[in-house]
């Protein structure tokens, strides 16, 4: 294995959790990946020089975990209220929901993203413990 790729192993494997997790939930739904999503964050976490190194794989395993999973926060925008508008009316409204979810959708997953680094600190300690 070459320098670079085990230089960057743990933060492919961090991705790579966060995908297994994300993907044993709707709308992927493959609920068997939750059984061995956390271990290449977990063997990760266990290898990680510093504590702020472990928080930045827990962290960035989440992010892909919560983008995955809230995306569909975003298809409420075609609503429209309850209110007769033009066709121009109506297309601005949408336009400016669309972005609103957009925003919310990522500003959901990177504060989301904090649960999985409790479990990578959780999991950190633990292990250095025993």
């Amino acid at each position: 294995m070459s320098t670079v790729a085990r230089r960057n192993l743990p933060v492919i494997l961090a991705l790579f959790s966060g995908v297994l997790l994300g993907c044993a939930f709707p709308p992927v739904d493959l609920k068997w990946f939750a059984w061995v999503g956390l271990v290449p964050l977990l063997l990760t976490l266990e290898r990680a020089p510093r504590p702020r190194v472990a928080f930045l794989y827990g962290y960035l395993a989440g992010l892909v975990f919560f983008v995955i999973t809230l995306h569909p926060l975003v298809s409420v925008h075609a609503w429209s209220g309850w209110t007769a508008v033009t066709e121009r009316q109506l297309a601005m409204r949408l336009t400016r929901q669309w972005w609103f979810m957009q925003g919310n959708w990522l500003a959901f997953s990177v504060w989301c993203a904090v649960l999985l680094v409790a479990v990578g600190a959780v999991g950190v300690r633990r292990s250095r413990d025993v």
